[in-house]
């Protein structure tokens, strides 16, 4: 399986959430149990890191509360279907 970016998997999560919103303890767990991301040492994100993430990226996440993230904006996100990138375009 490909590995994707952090924020890449965080997207892929939040897509099928009705809401487009989880608790980073749901999306590092989600994340993990998937082998969707994994960083060099091997190790899984950490809700930490998943805020962190969200707050690098604004035109992608929103925190609606503490520890909660939101996946926003109106573009249409297509899952590597159309494209080889490696990362999801923001």
């Amino acid at each position: 399986m490909r590995q994707h970016t952090l924020h890449d998997a965080m997207v892929i999560i939040l897509l099928e959430r009705k809401d487009r919103t989880a608790s980073t303890e749901f999306l590092s767990d989600e994340i993990a149990q998937r082998g969707l991301y994994r960083q060099r040492k091997g190790g899984i994100a950490h809700k930490g890191q998943i805020a962190a993430r969200a707050r690098k990226y604004p035109q992608l996440f929103q925190i609606v509360a503490p520890q909660t993230i939101r996946l926003v904006g109106n573009r249409l996100f297509v899952y590597f279907q159309t494209t080889k990138k490696k990362s999801f375009s923001a």
